[in-house]
């Protein structure tokens, strides 16, 4: 046990490693999950700005370059979901009969 004051708190994670861990979480989930679309918005809703922003040197930068490209592959993802989502909605109203030549009277 590690002593501390009354009232205090004791934490062992950052910030930024809590919500990459929540953004992992999620994006793997996402990949087998009916509800990809919504948990990739939801992992990708925790990006606020640049990662590690007011942190400088080389390690800061190997870092921000690495979850700038996690954070590509899960915008990627996203994109991806939502088109096949979109294609899987609109395939059934192509299989239906054919509406060439009607016309609309209105």
């Amino acid at each position: 046990m590690i002593p501390r004051p009354p009232g205090s708190h004791l934490f062992c994670r950052s910030a930024v490693l809590v919500g990459l861990h929540r953004l992992h979480r999620l994006t793997a989930a996402a990949r087998d999950h009916d509800g990809r679309v919504a948990l990739l918005r939801q992992a990708l809703d925790l990006w606020r700005g640049d990662a590690l922003s007011g942190l400088t040197g080389a390690w800061a930068e190997a870092a921000r370059a690495r979850l700038a490209d996690e954070r590509l592959a899960a915008r990627l993802e996203l994109y991806e979901a939502t088109r096949h989502r979109l294609a899987d909605d609109l395939a059934p109203s192509t299989r239906g009969p054919s509406r060439a030549g009607c016309i609309s009277a209105s």
